[in-house]
């Protein structure tokens, strides 16, 4: 009780102090409280030593990463991580936890909640990572800034005893002179993928390492003089590598210690070669020359050197007050009165330059057309839409595509996008496409789409396109059917219906049903109408009724007419008393016989090795064991219950010593046996069928033995003897 007293007294006088008013209630006492101190930012940079071991399998990266706080003592530390592979570890003495994750954008970043965090104070971490070797491409993980205010990394590969490896593709990568293309610096985000083969005399070829590429401008202006200086090493002598092709030529240094040069056609061009004739290492110093290449205000370089490292090229001479084209993959910066750049690990260097003035933008117009395929099949309404841009003045930055109508989006694909997502806002769908570059000129971008269809008869819609800011938005839309499908085209608002030939591209033969239309602006709107199509069978047949000594066998060549839409599979009716012997035909590739027996007769379904149409031939064969006797035939029926319409000849034959003679016929026309249009021998009887639902009784009647025999007699008579 005095512990509470002294509390209300001191709340009693803190709220006297500031002139309040405690108001009795129920044991709550509310004071006014300063505002709330803000919380302090987290602000770190980042130092990344990186380690990559490349083996014929795997590449494992140790990644020795030391943040430095500058500010705020909570929060997430963490790194950006690019390459493909898995993150196996990550330890240190300060981390409490730690996790990868991955954005909307598919970006990984690794981050760790520290135990403790004080300003000043480094925190070292080492993550380890895997990623796997595929058809000898070696992709390295490696950190990035991320969220950090300062970044800088250190990076040395290594390669497996017994292998060597180049680089085949790198991005922010800096490599440091006299490390042959091992070790890197960079203090932005970087990707490297590098190259893994077998080492040794097996390998062949020379290798260039410590590359330096040294270019002077000539006071015309109209070519670059450059020098380049390096060491080969060649495996054996005659080993060569093409050394420099494109648009270049030797003007010195064709030959030297251990090596010379000569110039080859490799299809239509000239390279010049380096041949090496001797094995070892030896320098090399080789004078160029370059011609620029001019294109209204651009100037431009095309030449290629040998790749797998990065080549530092170095560049005098030039002007003030231009730039270089950033589209292009050699973009050199400033170094005091020089330029210098990296060429990519293919050697080729291209780049361009024009003056400042020159390169004025104005205000962004651009118009866009398309060209969207529709194919409506069984349960999927698939959509190919092309965009092709056209930039009338300024540059586009990125592209914003809206979406009107159902369906998901599969594939972007188009130079120079470099991703996609969509987005949904106020009931509204929206592709936002980002570019590697602003597109100038123009660009053409691919999208392919679906959505799923409900039964048949179904009305459906399907996606419409509109870039944001065009001036004008036009096209052609082709519709047309895929399989057993019929469509119609209703509502068409805003359509324009063209001949077929008129759609823009290779035109399709194998389309049924096609549709197209032009519309002039993008305020256009249709609907399709999708009915299931079954197709239509004829029959023509031409059945052999036989009777042989034990059995009796039905012999048929049913000949179908497929029309309206292809066929799988297809059923017919058999005697139930008869065993089916042989189903044969051209595209047969299997037949199932029902056990169950319905009024006398049994389902014979016969399976197509694919979806067939127009005319197929099936031959049919069914026996009976039955000896030959005298007495009334039947003769059983076929039944084809899909078919459309049926026609053809039956026919009947017997074994020697019996008779067929007709009985009660109907539905069926006898015709004289040359008629029948099948060769069969002891042919007796043939009718030509009028009705579906025919019958024809025969009698079979025993025939009595008879022999007949043509005597010759021969009498011979000689002396003392007669023979006969």
């Amino acid at each position: 009780m005095k512990t509470m007293f002294w509390i209300l007294m001191a709340v009693s006088a803190l709220a006297f102090a500031r002139g309040q008013e405690i108001i009795p209630g129920e044991g709550i006492v509310i004071l006014p409280a300063d505002k709330l101190p803000k919380t302090v930012p987290l602000f770190h940079s980042v130092t990344a030593d990186v380690l990559a071991k490349i083996g014929p399998e795997k590449v494992t990266t140790t990644q020795k990463l030391v943040f430095t706080v500058h500010q705020g003592n909570s929060g997430e530390l963490g790194v950006e991580l690019r390459g493909a592979g898995d993150v196996v570890s990550v330890t240190g003495g300060n981390v409490a936890a730690w996790s990868v994750r991955s954005d909307e954008a598919g970006k990984r970043s690794i981050l760790f909640q520290p135990k403790e965090i004080k300003a000043g104070t480094p925190y070292a971490i080492e993550v380890t990572t895997t990623a796997n070797v595929s058809d000898g491409s070696a992709p390295v993980i490696l950190p990035g800034p991320g969220k950090s205010t300062g970044f800088s990394m250190t990076l040395a590969v290594e390669a497996a005893p017994g292998f060597a490896v180049k680089v085949k593709s790198a991005e922010g990568l800096v490599p440091i002179d006299g490390s042959e293309g091992k070790r890197f610096f960079s203090a932005a985000t970087a990707l490297l993928e590098m190259s893994v083969a077998a080492e040794g005399p097996g390998a062949g070829g020379i290798e260039i390492v410590e590359p330096l590429l040294t270019g002077t401008l000539s006071p015309d202006g109209a070519s670059v003089s450059f020098k380049l200086e390096a060491k080969a090493r060649a495996s054996a002598a005659g080993s060569r590598i093409a050394l420099l092709g494109g648009n270049a030529a030797v003007s010195s240094g064709t030959s030297g210690e251990g090596w010379n040069l000569s110039l080859e056609k490799q299809g239509d061009t000239l390279v010049h070669q380096l041949i090496a004739q001797r094995a070892g290492e030896f320098p090399l110093g080789i004078g160029f020359e370059a011609p620029l290449t001019r294109n209204g205000d651009w100037r431009s370089l095309d030449f290629r050197v040998p790749g797998g490292v990065i080549v530092p090229v170095v560049i005098r001479g030039l002007p003030e007050g231009f730039a270089f084209d950033r589209s292009l993959p050699v973009v050199p910066t400033k170094e005091s009165d020089t330029w210098r750049g990296y060429l990519p690990a293919d050697g080729g260097l291209k780049l361009a330059w024009r003056v400042s003035d020159a390169i004025e933008d104005g205000a962004l117009f651009f118009s866009s057309a398309e060209a969207s395929d529709v194919r409506v099949g069984n349960g999927l309404l698939r959509q190919s839409t092309s965009i092709q841009l056209r930039i009338l003045q300024g540059k586009l930055p990125s592209l914003s595509i809206g979406i009107d109508g159902p369906g998901e989006i599969l594939s972007v694909t188009g130079e120079p996008g470099l991703g996609w997502s969509v987005k949904e806002a106020e009931g509204k769908r929206t592709l936002e496409i980002s570019l590697s570059r602003p597109i100038e000129g123009g660009g053409k971008f691919q999208i392919e789409s679906q959505s799923a269809l409900g039964g048949f008869p179904v009305k459906a819609k399907a996606m419409r396109f509109l870039p944001a800011g065009t001036l004008r938005h036009s096209g052609w839309l082709r519709v047309a059917n895929e399989g057993a499908v019929r469509i119609e085209v209703a509502d068409a608002q805003g359509l324009i219906q063209l001949a077929p030939s008129q759609f823009p591209g290779k035109a399709d033969e194998t389309l049924r049903q096609v549709f197209v239309y032009r519309f002039p602006s993008a305020e256009y709107a249709y609907s399709v109408q999708a009915d299931q199509v079954l197709p239509e069978t004829s029959v023509t047949e031409v059945t052999v009724y036989e009777l042989a000594e034990t059995d009796r066998r039905i012999h048929s060549d049913v000949e179908l007419d497929i029309r309206e839409a292809p066929l799988r599979e297809w059923e017919m009716i058999v005697p139930a008393d008869y065993a089916v012997a042989s189903v044969t035909g051209a595209s047969v590739v299997d037949y199932v016989v029902a056990s169950e027996v319905k009024a006398g007769g049994k389902s014979l379904r016969v399976s197509f090795k694919e979806p067939v149409s127009g005319r197929q031939l099936v031959s049919v064969r069914l026996e009976k064991n039955e000896t030959a006797k005298a007495g009334a035939w039947s003769l059983p029926r076929l039944a084809f219950p899909d078919a459309k319409s049926r026609r053809g000849y039956i026919g009947a034959s017997g074994v020697a010593g019996y008779r067929l003679a007709a009985g009660a016929t109907s539905g069926v026309a006898e015709v004289p046996l040359t008629f029948f249009p099948k060769k069969v021998s002891a042919l007796q009887q043939a009718f030509r069928l009028k009705e579906t639902a025919w019958k024809v009784d025969l009698n079979v009647e025993a025939l009595g033995q008879s022999i007949q025999a043509d005597v010759f007699h021969l009498y011979s008579l000689k002396e003392g003897a007669v023979y006969g």
